[in-house]
């Protein structure tokens, strides 16, 4: 989704990641949390930020938590639609 988001959701999302991402290396580069493997890239970034609790624990004191689950929500919420108005279309060609 990172190299090819196709939904608007999606664009919002990859549009908050890249944007927290560079906010972030660049604050990180100040307060000396710059080596920490989240700071690698993208990818990383959301990798560490969703398991490592150090490195959440370096992102928690700003917004980005707030938006990035709000973006997620949408996108989870587009997953779920999809696949119940799927189920019922299966349901009426059965």
């Amino acid at each position: 989704m990172l190299f090819n988001p196709r939904t608007e959701e999606e664009k919002r999302l990859v549009a908050e990641i890249k944007k927290a991402y560079n906010q972030y290396v660049e604050r990180s580069k100040k307060d000396g949390t710059f080596d920490m493997y989240g700071f690698k890239d993208e990818n990383e970034f959301i990798a560490e930020f969703m398991t490592n609790k150090q490195f959440q624990q370096v992102l928690y004191n700003t917004n980005f938590f707030t938006k990035a689950l709000d973006n997620l929500k949408a996108l989870f919420n587009k997953v779920i639609n999809f696949f119940i108005h799927n189920a019922e279309v299966n349901d009426l060609i059965s």
